[in-house]
């Protein structure tokens, strides 16, 4: 007889909703692309886990000038001398050495490059400070020069490329200030939104539980106006629902600024018209002169030591700038999330997600690695409605997926460091950049973890959710025996806690190779074909692995591209004497699996990597030793010492989000 407890428990929340200890579903893993990996997590990424990728962001020297433009609240530009990258944090942020205090009232733009391949003025967001790293002086043919981290990309006219993995006589392009005449079609900038409960024809956002309505504010001017209204006590009526007897401008007009400046919503600036009147005013009716960059060559790298180094956030739709005259752009971490995913399609054949919040997903490289996508899905700034993709829809998403049972095995968050809340942009809004928003993305991610971190056990796709946060310094704290203060992650304290697993990961040796372009046929010498990577497991509560690190190549260019699965585990099987070397031969000998066969007496033999690389393309002794060296490197991880203490040296995170 079913107990009284239990029934009354089954009959409110279904039958099996309270089960053992026994009954627990196991949880399963998902493979990262890589031998080491998968045995350092203990058997890979957990499914219906969160998961934490970390690592630091390529950055520019404090020296590093920055030719942006200092403009009103009204837009105009009030200011064009420009700054050093650390002078414009202090003019944002207010630097406690130098007494600077954060300018109020005013933003900044600078250069960046449009889809039509020409120069125009974009919004800086932030400016972060990135602490004292490794730098490298990159001089071009013509004597422009920064200096900037390893890991910072520069454009070279079809892709954004790291420093890594660019030589002496490599493309960049340059900010020259040569003018060219081109006939493209004008761009509309982007434009003020008000966010109000109530309207008759706005668009319908829902963010959670919570639904609000989109509204131009240069529409919402010309309505105020209509009802003989003040803009407030227009917005004020929205919000408080009293819409009845309102006037509304019908979906056949659209309101035109007549200086072309989007972001004067002045009533004077504003005219109403048809939509085709509008479209027409807005066409280009012949060529017109703008900047445009200049191919030039990299003539020398040199390394310059330790520098204090700060990095530029852009504002949709253009995540690139100009910096001493390179143009230039952040750099990612989701080589990992990209290895899950393409895992996932190859094993399970499921799809993945990605939330691209700094709009510099590296697609390509994704294609190069093997990964097929049509099978990867992206949600960017540009593909939703609105001002910008904010972090409560991220999370509004994930959740409605989930309960959708999409079949999308691994979902990635692309990153913290550039997620914002509907808050802080209201707030920047109002207030302009120097508006105190702290807290506001940490109190989202408290929020939002949870719901995801619950509704995922309702997928039978068993999904992976990664977040990429970026490392910043933690600005003072404490130096103790002459050991720096650790770093802080973006995106609040929540995150640490909520994920299952948290790993660094970083950029080891670069390989390099002479090879020769199939297009052109010209042959390069000393081109980056690949690069090692570490991976450091902080925190692991699927398997108790923490203290572990994992250490794979991954391959840009040659026959195999992303990581040579064969070579790996020929490395790796020998380094465990899965595969015991003697001079240049190799033996396979795969350890006698208890209750099972015997082992031969003889054991296959090989002369030469490439023999055995070769007996390995076999897919039975690839499995047999595969899962001899999984074994052999578990054993020894497990008897050996952690490789360090994550409990001293982990990762602080940044309460306030900022």
């Amino acid at each position: 007889m079913t107990e009284k407890w239990r029934a009354e428990i089954e009959r409110k929340y279904g039958k099996g909703a309270i089960k053992t200890g026994s009954e627990i579903r196991p949880r399963g893993y998902r493979g990262t692309g890589s031998i080491s990996l998968d045995v350092a997590l203990g058997g890979g990424w957990g499914k219906r886990s969160i998961v934490q990728l970390m690592g630091k962001e390529g950055c520019l020297d404090a020296s590093t000038f920055i030719a942006c433009h200092t403009r009103a609240a009204d837009g105009k530009v009030t200011n064009t001398k420009g700054a050093t990258i650390e002078r414009l944090y202090n003019r944002l942020h207010g630097g406690p050495t130098s007494g600077t205090k954060p300018t109020p009232n005013v933003h900044y733009t600078v250069a960046s490059v449009d889809e039509f391949g020409r120069f125009v003025h974009n919004t800086i967001v932030d400016v972060v400070e990135s602490g004292r790293q490794l730098c490298y002086e990159v001089v071009a043919d013509n004597g422009f020069r920064i200096v900037s981290t390893a890991d910072h990309k520069f454009y070279n006219g079809s892709e954004y490329v790291p420093l890594s993995a660019l030589s002496e006589g490599d493309i960049v392009l340059l900010h020259t200030g040569t003018v060219e005449t081109v006939s493209v079609p004008k761009r509309r900038a982007s434009r003020k939104y008000l966010f109000v409960k109530a309207h008759a024809s706005a668009g319908l956002k829902h963010t959670g539980k919570y639904k609000y309505y989109q509204l131009l504010q240069s529409h919402a001017v010309i309505e105020a106006q209509m009802n003989a209204l003040t803009l407030e006590q227009y917005v004020r009526r929205l919000n408080t629902g009293d819409i009845a007897g309102l006037l509304y401008l019908p979906s056949s007009v659209e309101v035109h600024h007549i200086d072309t400046n989007p972001l004067n919503d002045s009533i004077a600036n504003l005219e109403v018209l048809t939509t085709e009147e509008h479209a027409h005013r807005h066409h280009s009716s012949g060529p017109v002169s703008y900047y445009v960059p200049q191919v030039h060559r990299i003539a020398k790298i040199q390394m310059q030591g330790f520098r204090q180094t700060y990095d530029i956030v852009m504002s949709e739709p253009y995540r690139n700038f100009v910096a001493q005259g390179f143009v230039v752009h952040n750099s990612g971490k989701t080589l990992l999330f990209d290895m899950a995913a393409i895992e996932a399609q190859r094993v399970e054949g499921l799809r993945s997600l990605i939330f691209d919040f700094e709009g510099a997903y590296d697609k390509k490289r994704f294609q190069l690695l093997g990964g097929d996508l049509n099978l990867l899905d992206v949600i960017d700034h540009e593909s939703v409605n609105g001002p910008m993709l904010f972090a409560e829809d991220a999370f509004d998403i994930c959740k409605n997926l989930f309960k959708a049972d999409s079949p999308h095995a691994c979902i990635c968050f692309d990153s913290t460091g550039a997620m914002v809340s509907i808050h802080q942009y209201d707030a920047k809004e109002e207030g302009g950049q120097a508006k105190q928003t702290m807290y506001s993305l940490p109190r989202v991610m408290s929020e939002g973890l949870p719901v995801i971190g619950g509704t995922l056990f309702k997928s039978h796709s068993e999904p992976t959710v990664f977040f990429v946060s970026q490392g910043r310094d933690n600005i003072g704290g404490m130096v103790i025996r002459g050991i720096p203060p650790r770093d802080k992650q973006t995106g609040g304290r929540a995150l640490p806690f909520f994920a299952i697993t948290r790993v660094s990961c970083s950029k080891g040796d670069v390989f390099k190779a002479d090879v020769t372009d199939t297009d052109t046929g010209r042959a390069e010498k000393g081109v980056e074909v690949g690069h090692k990577t570490k991976v450091a497991v902080w925190k692991n509560k699927a398997n108790r692995t923490q203290g572990r690190i994992a250490e794979f190549d991954v391959y840009n260019e040659g026959e195999v591209v992303g990581i040579d699965r064969i070579e790996e585990l020929a490395q790796l099987a020998v380094y465990t004497r899965v595969i015991q070397q003697a001079g240049s031969w190799y033996e396979i000998r795969p350890a006698v699996t208890p209750g099972g066969p015997p082992a031969p007496d003889i054991f296959p033999r090989y002369q030469g990597i490439e023999k055995l690389k070769a007996a390995l393309g076999d897919p039975v002794l690839f499995s047999e030793v595969d899962s001899a060296t999984r074994r052999r490197l578990g054993e020894m991880m497990d008897n050996a010492p952690p490789a360090f203490d994550p409990t001293e040296t982990e990762d602080v995170s940044d309460a306030s989000g900022e």
